[in-house]
């Protein structure tokens, strides 16, 4: 899993990621941790919709990569994507607004 350690000495705001390596190479799992408060939607292959709600930072919402969801949110740079438990960046830059993205084993950034 990952841990996000959240230090905030006056305005400065450093995150320290640690990751600990109790996922197994077969787990396909795709984890969203969001730095700030960021508005998202899931929805699913039949368009269903799976969540939609503003994130508070410091939460994190996980689904499994085969699931296939295609993500819309309102701020890209405030969601941080791992797979695996393998952080691999984040979703966009800051104030970045995108629909129907789907994150896949290959998402680097």
């Amino acid at each position: 899993y990952i841990k996000f350690l959240h230090l905030a000495p006056k305005r400065l705001v450093i995150y320290f990621i640690a990751i600990y390596s109790e996922t197994t190479p077969n787990v396909r799992g795709i984890c969203l941790h969001f730095l700030n408060p960021t508005w998202i939607q899931l929805r699913d292959i039949d368009d269903k919709i799976v969540i939609s709600k503003l994130m508070n930072e410091g939460e994190e919402y996980s689904y499994n990569l085969l699931d296939n969801l295609n993500l819309t949110a309102g701020n890209a740079g405030n969601i941080i994507v791992s797979l695996n438990g393998i952080v691999k960046g984040k979703i966009g830059k800051v104030g970045d607004v995108i629909e129907s993205f789907i994150i896949d084993k290959n998402f680097k950034n």
